[in-house]
């Protein structure tokens, strides 16, 4: 024990060093706090930059989802072009979605931002990649679309960058889907069935089929109007009227079940004609019923015969046509009497869609004669509809079941084009079904695969 004398006293700090070391407290505590708000910025800046990246990512997911179910829908193997054509359906539709909050457009280019395959697994193959002609062209079934948005500036999170060692920059973040072509699991298929006698005496994909519209010559025709609107008890007009303003039948009797033959429809050309972009009457419109992307008619008028006075392989002169919005070109050009001149493009454009291929039974059309008015169905054919049809009929037929009443153009027939089975791989058919399994039949769609 350290004694003190008496009157001895411990000498106290000085005022200066007193003051120095409240200083050097002070600066420290600030050190700390700084360091402290530095640190719960950097935090709270974290979560919402992160907030902000992830709705940029998703953006862009929704960007290049978009763009890969565009692309794909035409990888339908219906021309060589297929590639570009899928390529700038996907880019146009990719380009039209924003990121960013909605400040910027979506960033893709050509020949780089969509690929294709034949297989989902891959390999991927750039559009240029393969040389005009090339077969596998046609083989391309998958579309996978890339979109990279570069430079995007956080809000917060930089200011860590004030700490040593930390050097955060701007951000990128990317998306990718991959679409490919699927069997539907239901179809919509217009309110025809193809006699499979026709299509086993001439299989030829690209042949006109023939039909006419009195009762008196049903014999002779190669399709028959049917009802297939599965929800009905009976079958009606208004059943067959509905199915040609609407999207078409998607509620559809599995291959095996019966049809029945409606027999002559001579008040469908209203129905029929606005997948032309061609509306009378009032009750229709292009917003409610959506014309083809392209209402041109061939008719024995307007596409050239064959030697043999016979008229095929209109389809491939439609693509053309269908990616330029080519209107219905008139009564008097087509040689129809619909009563209508020519359409407007603008309806195409603004409202159009793939309405003129759909999917159509196969049946036996001599089981409608035996009494019973049905027939099985044996397969699905994907049926291209060449025109419009003459106002007040059924099939081409401009004074209803009057025989010899001929329009210029058609004589008493309406035409469909025979384009190959719904199921075939190169069925350039769409559908607005939902996508079935590996297993289905109805016709290829789109879908998201990854």
């Amino acid at each position: 024990m350290i004694m003190s004398a008496p009157g001895f006293k411990v000498p106290r700090p000085s005022r200066r060093l007193q003051v120095a070391r409240q200083g050097t407290q002070g600066g420290a505590v600030a050190i700390v706090v700084a360091i402290a708000l530095i640190a719960m910025v950097g935090v709270v800046g974290l979560a919402l930059d992160l907030g902000k990246l992830y709705v940029a990512r998703a953006e862009l997911q929704n960007a290049a989802d978009a763009c890969a179910l565009a692309a794909v829908h035409s990888l339908n193997g219906a021309t060589t072009r297929q590639l570009e054509i899928a390529e700038a359906a996907g880019l146009t539709t990719g380009l039209r979605h924003k990121v960013q909050f909605q400040t910027n457009t979506a960033s893709l280019h050509q020949n780089a931002s969509i690929a294709f395959a034949e297989r989902v697994d891959g390999p991927w193959q750039l559009k240029n990649a393969l040389g005009p002609g090339d077969p596998g062209i046609l083989r391309m079934r998958h579309a996978r679309c890339t979109i990279t948005e570069s430079d995007i500036e956080t809000w917060f999170i930089h200011v860590l960058n004030t700490l040593p060692g930390v050097a955060i920059g701007r951000q990128q973040v990317a998306a990718s889907a991959v679409a490919s072509l699927l069997n539907s699991q239901t179809t919509c298929a217009i309110p025809v069935a193809i006699c499979a006698e026709q299509l086993t005496a001439d299989p030829r994909i690209g042949q006109w089929v023939k039909g006419v519209n009195s009762p008196s010559d049903d014999s002779t025709s190669n399709f028959r109007w049917v009802d297939l609107d599965m929800s009905s008890k009976n079958s009606s007009t208004r059943d067959i009227a509905d199915i040609l303003s609407g999207n078409g039948a998607c509620e559809l009797p599995v291959t095996g079940m019966e049809v029945g033959a409606t027999g002559a429809r001579l008040s469908l050309s209203n129905e029929w004609n606005t997948r032309f972009g061609i509306y009378q009457g009032g009750a229709y419109s292009a917003e409610k019923n959506p014309p083809d992307l392209s209402g041109y008619a061939y008719t024995t008028i307007t596409w050239p015969a064959a030697s043999d006075g016979s008229r095929s392989n209109a389809f491939q002169d439609f693509i053309s046509k269908r990616s330029s919005n080519t209107p219905y070109q008139g009564d008097s050009l087509a040689g129809l009497k619909t009563g209508s001149g020519p359409g407007l493009k603008a309806s195409l454009v603004n409202y159009g869609s793939l309405r003129r291929l759909a999917p159509a039974p196969v049946v036996n059309c001599s089981d409608f004669q035996k009494g019973t008015q049905k027939a099985p169905i044996q397969d699905w054919a994907c049926m291209f509809m060449l025109h419009p049809i003459n106002r007040g009929a059924g099939a081409g037929n401009s004074n209803g079941n009057a025989k010899n009443a001929k329009p210029p153009g058609n004589d008493e027939y309406m035409y469909l084009e025979y384009r190959g089975k719904a199921s075939d791989p190169g069925s350039p058919c769409a559908s607005t079904g939902l996508p079935g399994d590996v297993t289905g039949t109805g016709p290829l769609v789109p879908a998201l695969s990854r």
